[in-house]
């Protein structure tokens, strides 16, 4: 057991847990940048992003800096506790002899008093490292989330929010408080949650289609996302998904961002409830591609929008913590620098 203490007070394992962790920051930068899938890191909680990793060992970077952390947090505190145990009995002593008239001791005391600074300073680093790991366990971020008259859940906070008359609501099971919109360096605060500013826009709500068909009974119909329409008997059609931004990539797949740069919908076709065929419309572009099937024919005539804001989300239940721990920090490294040379 001794040997063990003895182990985590040694400096030499503070200087290659220092020089171990800096050489892993900088491979993790690189591995950030190259290796896929790395994208949501930091969005929800640390251990529970890890937790759905498929490959954890290929996020060995990742692990080792959390092993050495760890290992790094135990020696700091193991070798300020070392370090307090020999000088408080020396202070406390010190502190007689200058009571009972010893001046001579009074100038070593007070010398003694300032080598309390560096230990207050890894104190603030402790708690510091604390609230980080805190954060990791229980907060989470949402970089981007779209915004409108619909109630948004956020599962994370259990509660919803939406945009409605140029505010933000928010419901917590059932009490809805009202906030003007976030500015810029001024979230809106609420139980733990920060709500960022964001930018405004309009959001796609419905579309207008167009339908042709033999009997010339032309329609003009307004649906919205996953909802059908019964052509005639045996013909229906079925609105799948409208995303906001339209491309193809290297793979030929379709796929979206939060922006309405090329927004489009996709819209099937049934007979006698299966399905026939599909294509993409392009709101921007109506009647510039179509859906037929037996002399029927449907086309995008319009869209209607409606506001929208585009926003990010936050806990960071680490961060009143965080604070205390660098003030601390900040006050034993500001008292290091005025002590008296011995």
């Amino acid at each position: 057991m001794l040997k063990i203490w003895r182990f985590f007070c040694s400096l030499k394992l503070a200087v290659w847990c220092g020089f171990i962790l800096s050489a892993l920051l900088g491979i993790s930068s690189i591995y950030l940048i190259r290796q896929p899938g790395l994208d949501t890191l930091g969005t929800p909680p640390l251990f529970v992003w890890l937790k759905d990793q498929n490959n954890i060992f290929s996020l060995w970077w990742l692990l080792a800096l959390i092993a050495l952390s760890a290992v790094f947090t135990i020696n700091t505190v193991c070798c300020t506790i070392e370090a307090l145990r020999k000088l408080i009995p020396e202070l406390l002593r010190s502190k007689k002899l200058t009571a009972s008239g010893n001046n001579n001791n009074a100038n070593s005391n007070k010398k003694r008093i300032h080598l309390l600074a560096p230990h207050v300073a890894h104190i603030g680093l402790v708690i510091l490292l604390v609230a980080h790991l805190i954060s990791s366990l229980w907060g989470f971020k949402i970089p981007q989330l779209m915004l409108d008259e619909k109630w948004r859940q956020i599962p994370q906070a259990n509660l919803k929010l939406r945009l409605l008359n140029n505010h933000i609501e928010i419901n917590k099971q059932g009490e809805v408080n009202s906030f003007s919109l976030p500015e810029f360096n001024k979230p809106i605060l609420y139980d733990g949650l920060a709500v960022y500013f964001g930018q405004k826009s309009d959001k796609v709500g419905s579309i207008n289609l167009k339908i042709k068909s033999p009997d010339k009974n032309n329609k003009i119909i307004n649906l919205t996302q996953g909802e059908k329409y019964q052509i005639n008997p045996q013909m229906s059609l079925k609105v799948k998904v409208i995303v906001p931004d339209y491309r193809v990539g290297s793979s030929n797949q379709q796929y979206t961002q939060g922006e309405y740069r090329n927004p489009a919908a996709y819209i099937e076709l049934y007979e006698n409830e299966h399905f026939v065929t599909g294509n993409w419309m392009f709101i921007y572009y109506p009647g510039f591609s179509q859906v037929a099937y037996k002399n029927i024919k449907v086309t995008l005539d319009s869209a209607k929008w409606y506001p929208a804001l585009s926003v990010g989300i936050a806990k960071n239940p680490g961060a009143i913590t965080a604070l205390i721990g660098g003030l601390i920090l900040l006050i034993g490294l500001l008292w290091y620098l005025t002590i008296i040379p011995i």
